[in-house]
């Protein structure tokens, strides 16, 4: 891939979960970096890449590419602000697909805010 390709400025943001003495729960986003990235629709037809049998169970709507980092898990999230409005991408699975350390492959889905 490319470095030209990475067209989309992403910020990843953290999830944190509290929960009041009453038992309420508050769930706070924060911001942990900045990265360019390439995010792709996933089409509905099944496929013979890496993510195939994931994407089906797990009702993923984009594959998003980024440079290779070790700390992006399930419980952070991708947003992106630009002219359709804000975009936020829940992070289902991350993977290195060519196990080179080069890039990562993250499969999200996306939803409204």
């Amino acid at each position: 891939m490319r470095a030209s390709l990475l067209n989309k400025q992403l910020t990843i943001q953290f999830k944190s979960v509290v929960r009041s003495a009453l038992g309420s729960v508050t769930v706070t986003w924060t911001d942990v970096d900045t990265v360019w990235g390439k995010v792709d629709v996933i089409r509905q037809s099944p496929g013979s890449d890496f993510f195939a049998t994931v994407q089906q169970q797990s009702e993923a709507t984009h594959k998003i590419t980024i440079r290779f980092r070790t700390d992006l898990t399930p419980n952070h999230r991708f947003r992106i602000s630009g002219k359709r409005g804000t975009r936020s991408f829940d992070i289902l699975v991350v993977g290195d697909p060519n196990e080179q350390n080069r890039w990562l492959q993250v499969l999200a889905k996306e939803f409204l805010t």
